[in-house]
């Protein structure tokens, strides 16, 4: 499977639980921008897009500020410290994995390509019939684009199409509740006494998740179906 930016983002959000809209924007909150950097270095890792391209993907931003996420996210993995990045990095790549194992299955089909609202806008200004010939999908594009380079705005109108993957198994459901419960107490704890239980969960619930994400890859559910969270 060709993964999509499109993609990223949606598994980012799900195993963060911050929306796709608020990964898109511009809100500057400490644990959406973790998100989105997040979001923008797996899409270096995972596609084979240029800079520029993956920053007008995710928001119409540009190059140097993907080569700046990337970055902090290279440094954050580095610093054992860091657990709260490493630990949404490892699970949004066990996402992405099952999303991929499932959609190999040809059970769901697969998402649409990223539309590089770039290429579109300069097919549409070569000709009037070439502007009348652009999809759904490519206005919609264009339309996201403007509305995010519009509003400098604490919060910007953002138009987003959910894209369809399959539905979490409960095992991996319950994982995900443990993992978000471990890091609110992680970080309520710091700095206290008991900091060091509440690390030690939170790595316990990184390893049960990463062990029902693999169970779920191995024994696949048979009814797939589109998340609505």
């Amino acid at each position: 499977m060709t993964v999509t930016v499109a993609t990223i983002v949606e598994c980012v959000s799900e195993v963060t639980g911050i929306p796709v809209a608020d990964i898109l924007s511009h809100n500057t909150a400490r644990e959406i921008v973790r998100a989105r950097h997040v979001a923008l270095w797996l899409s270096k890792q995972r596609t084979d897009y240029t800079l520029p391209r993956i920053g007008r993907s995710l928001g119409g931003r540009d190059h140097s500020t993907v080569l700046n996420a990337v970055a902090r996210v290279d440094q954050a993995l580095a610093d054992p410290a860091e657990r709260e990045t490493r630990a949404i990095v490892e699970a949004a790549e066990a996402a992405l994995e099952i999303v991929a194992a499932v959609l190999a299955t040809g059970i769901v089909p697969p998402p649409p390509a990223d539309i590089d609202p770039v290429a579109v806008a300069g097919r549409a200004l070569a000709s009037p019939r070439a502007a009348i010939r652009l999809t759904l999908p490519e206005v919609q594009a264009l339309a996201r684009t403007v509305l995010v380079r519009e509003a400098e705005r604490p919060e910007p109108r953002i138009v987003e199409r959910r894209i369809e993957i399959p539905v979490r198994p409960p095992v991996v459901a319950a994982a995900m509740r443990r993992l978000r419960s471990a890091r609110a107490a992680w970080r309520r704890d710091q700095g206290g006494r008991y900091e060091r239980p509440a690390r030690e969960e939170l790595e316990s619930a990184l390893d049960h998740l990463d062990a029902a994400w693999r169970t779920a890859i191995l024994e696949p559910t048979p009814n797939h179906q589109e998340i609505a969270s």
